[in-house]
């Protein structure tokens, strides 16, 4: 069980760094514009392009994500059955909320930009899409195959 622990709280640190990493990269006409991490879709951000300052509001999803990521941590801490059931639910709902952050952001890309503006997914995203899924498929095994703690009377 120890070695779950340790296990599971190097793979949260990992997907909490990758937030820290560039998630997307906007490109225009082929040339690249602006690149954005997940802590400034978290907190939102401004930046220049061609002279001018954009303002980026945060994303409630990658919001939702990192919250459901910091509570997943949680129930780490606190090792018992239902919290590995628990932990592979949010883990599940944060790919969920990237996926539906990809989605919309795809969609007002191809909407505002007529095409010319193309977004690549860097590692950031997808190396947290795919932490969660190790963690979340992590925790679904041992929670079918952790035994359930007797309370003394």
């Amino acid at each position: 069980m120890e070695k779950f622990k340790k296990l599971s709280w190097s793979l949260y640190a990992l997907i909490l760094i990758c937030f820290a990493m560039p998630f997307v990269t906007v490109s225009c006409g082929g040339q690249k514009v602006m690149s954005v991490t997940g802590i400034q879709l978290i907190t939102g951000t401004t930046t220049q392009i061609s002279g001018q300052t954009q303002k980026l509001d945060p994303s409630p999803y990658v919001i939702g994500a990192f919250i459901f990521t910091v509570i997943g941590l949680f129930f780490v801490i606190k090792n018992n059955k239902n919290n590995f059931r628990n932990g592979s639910i949010v883990n599940a709902l944060t790919i969920i909320m990237l996926f539906i952050y990809k989605t919309n952001t795809d969609n007002q890309a191809v909407n505002q930009g007529q095409g010319a503006i193309t977004l690549d997914y860097n590692f950031g995203f997808w190396g947290t899409v795919f932490l969660s899924f190790v963690v979340a498929i992590i925790m679904i095994y041992y929670y079918q195959t952790y035994p359930v703690e007797k309370k003394d009377k």
